[in-house]
């Protein structure tokens, strides 16, 4: 049910940006944009909710614990003047808080990094994290994912001509 719901939030905020690009102009969106979009995000309903005991936790606790980052451009970026994460992940985790909680703002933010991401999850610091974690097997066998919720296209590119370099592992 955690990956329905989630689903639910991903496509909400897909489909508002697709009006709404994170650059226009060359531009980054302005902060009202973000929050617009993310104020526009889906409500559950109770029937919903009671149907997920992730979510049921989340929502008698009255606040969604995030484990995230704040320095990750276009990804999770805290905007020191008002004090507000903005990004993909960042917007996504406010789309879920507000599906729940009915408030975008109702979460508890704690800063990961790349070796303690996992481990709040398994210590069950945080409800969900959200810092551009890649799902790999060995990932998968000590947590429970709910995407991919964003892919990109990764390549290495070598001059013309160059033999030395066949794949990843040469490099």
């Amino acid at each position: 049910m955690k990956t329905s719901l989630f689903w639910t939030a991903a496509m909400a905020l897909a489909l508002v940006l697709v009006g709404a690009p994170l650059v226009a102009d060359g531009k980054p969106i302005d902060a009202s944009t973000f929050d617009t979009i993310v104020s526009k995000g889906p409500v559950a309903d109770a029937a919903s909710i009671a149907s997920s005991p992730w979510a049921t936790k989340i929502k008698k606790a009255g606040v969604l614990r995030l484990g995230g980052t704040q320095t990750s451009n276009l990804f999770s970026l805290l905007n020191e003047k008002d004090g507000k994460l903005r990004g993909f992940d960042a917007g996504l985790a406010q789309l879920i808080t507000r599906y729940i909680l009915g408030d975008s703002t109702k979460f508890a933010f704690t800063q990961v990094t790349s070796s303690t991401r996992e481990q709040v999850l398994i210590n069950d610091q945080v409800d969900l994290v959200f810092a551009t974690y890649s799902i790999t097997p060995a990932r998968a066998e000590k947590i429970s994912f709910a995407g991919p919720y964003y892919t990109s296209q990764a390549g290495v590119l070598v001059k013309t001509g160059n033999t030395s370099i066949q794949s990843y592992t040469s490099l």
